[in-house]
């Protein structure tokens, strides 16, 4: 059904070795934002993966020869990855013929093409710099997906073998493996029914309507600057028992992590606020970010499938008023405080249920996505034109995705190869602030991006702790 309803859109051998398709409304939104601000000379919502690992060898191996095999091992790993997963070298460009943004994949069939792939995008570099100190560095974004090996000076030798046997798989075929867009993976119709487009126009118009008559709470920035400078990332990492007491205090109330700290982003940003001498209302607004991978059909719900955006935002916009208390006041009592957060976080929770249970959700994302899209003149498409950098926005806000348990993603141990303190974070060249939750091995960790332009480092830091005591007093339990 797929391929009749969307033939444009399932991927078709042109040539030889390259095969094509168009692109959908959430990948177009991803790429022609990327081009959007091309002219700061860095990547949109480029994101930054990292994973430190360490390897025991044993003492009657060379350190020289065990690093060898160390790094073959992960060449040979990112090759197979891209025979698994071959999205990650594919590539957008615009086709002026059919006025379509259109994706590509080469097939990868000779040796000298692999090997010339792997010249390109798997880079070994010696530092004595941390994974977070590159990241924070203002490292060039690649056009395509690269693997970066940042080697360690924390050299240790412990019993083990490192085993070098491989057999490299048969491309050629791992065109199979190409995935479809969201409107394919999903089966979401081309068109809505009369009834969801008047339920979106609702929608649509009521978010309109949100930011009238009412006083936004916005994130302070520095002015003056008018292009992002270097993306940044601060995180604070709770201990075992901290984030089971967290995670227990949450299930007693029904509510998530990702609920508790969503609530306590508003109520912080809230006390961001300018001070005066009358009582007033604030309002904060934000969204939450859907996964929509249980929506897919076989087998593009399964992590078989993982390079693709198959994710929404909600649409319909989360508002949460909160009360801004005169100066004189001097703060909340805590009391008062712990009532509140139970009353924002309930309305939060809320919130992320009716947008996981709306049946019809589906059906409006790609509106959604289309929406978001910056309109280009096609003169500059083709000629490849850099546009002049969007403005800071002058009302930035702060918003929370949340990855989970990463070790429901990623094994830690795989053979000799033992993983640590995974991590992901956003080119983030607004002047908001994206903040991400996820754990690993039993702890949580709340990170923050920013872009130094117009934040500094220990502000982001101090907002995340002030999230992170709105919550723990919220709850009534105490962080170690």
């Amino acid at each position: 059904m797929a391929s009749e309803v969307y033939r444009n859109l399932t991927w078709a051998k042109t040539m030889r070795n390259r095969w094509e398709r168009d692109i959908d409304e959430a990948e177009e939104f991803y790429h022609v934002i990327s081009r959007v601000y091309e002219g700061s000379g860095r990547m949109f919502f480029a994101k930054t993966w990292f994973i430190s690992l360490s390897v025991d060898v044993g003492n009657d191996i060379k350190l020289e020869k065990a690093e060898q095999r160390v790094e073959q091992a992960l060449r040979n790993a990112w090759l197979h990855l891209r025979y698994n997963h071959p999205n990650i070298a594919s590539w957008v460009e615009y086709d002026g013929a059919s006025e379509k943004f259109r994706k590509l994949y080469e097939a990868c069939e000779k040796e000298s093409d692999q090997q010339a792939w792997l010249e390109s995008t798997f880079h070994s570099i010696s530092t004595s710099g941390t994974g977070i100190e590159r990241a924070n560095s203002d490292p060039p974004a690649p056009k395509l997906p690269a693997l970066f090996v940042i080697k360690s000076d924390d050299h240790k030798s412990k019993d083990g073998t490192i085993y070098s046997s491989y057999q490299i798989p048969a491309f050629g075929t791992e065109v199979d493996n190409l995935t479809p867009p969201l409107r394919v993976a999903a089966l979401i119709p081309p068109s809505l029914s009369a009834e969801q487009q008047q339920c979106l126009e609702q929608i649509l118009a009521e978010n309109a309507q949100l930011r009238h008559g009412v006083e936004i709470a916005c994130l302070p920035f520095k002015v003056g600057a008018e292009l992002p400078g270097v993306h940044k990332r601060v995180a604070l990492t709770y201990s075992r028992q901290d984030t089971q007491s967290l995670l227990l205090a949450c299930k007693e109330r029904n509510i998530t992590v990702t609920h508790a700290y969503h609530a306590a982003i508003a109520m912080a940003l809230r006390d961001l606020q300018e001070k005066r001498h009358e009582n007033r209302r604030v309002r904060y607004i934000s969204y939450c970010l859907i996964n929509l991978r249980k929506h897919c059909t076989a087998p593009y719900n399964t992590p078989t499938h993982p390079v693709s955006v198959i994710h929404s935002s909600s649409g319909r916009s989360l508002v949460v008023d909160l009360e801004m208390p005169p100066s004189e006041e001097g703060g909340h009592a805590s009391t008062k405080r712990r009532n509140e957060f139970t009353e924002v976080v309930a309305g939060v929770r809320d919130f992320y249920l009716s947008i996981r249970d709306d049946k019809e959700h589906l059906s409006r994302v790609p509106t959604y996505w289309k929406s978001g899209v910056p309109r280009l003149p096609e003169s500059a498409l083709l000629s490849r034109e850099v546009f002049k950098v969007p403005p800071p926005d002058p009302s930035p806000t702060v918003s929370i995705p949340s990855m989970g348990r990463i070790d429901d993603i990623i094994a830690p141990e795989h053979g000799e190869f033992k993983l640590h303190d995974p991590w992901v974070t956003g080119e983030e060249l607004r002047s908001g602030l994206g903040l991400f939750l996820g754990s690993w091995k039993g702890q949580l960790t709340l990170s923050a991006a920013y872009n130094d332009a117009w934040h500094e480092g220990g502000e982001v830091l101090r907002f995340l702790k002030s999230c992170e005591q709105i919550v723990w007093q919220g709850l009534g339990i105490d962080c170690h």
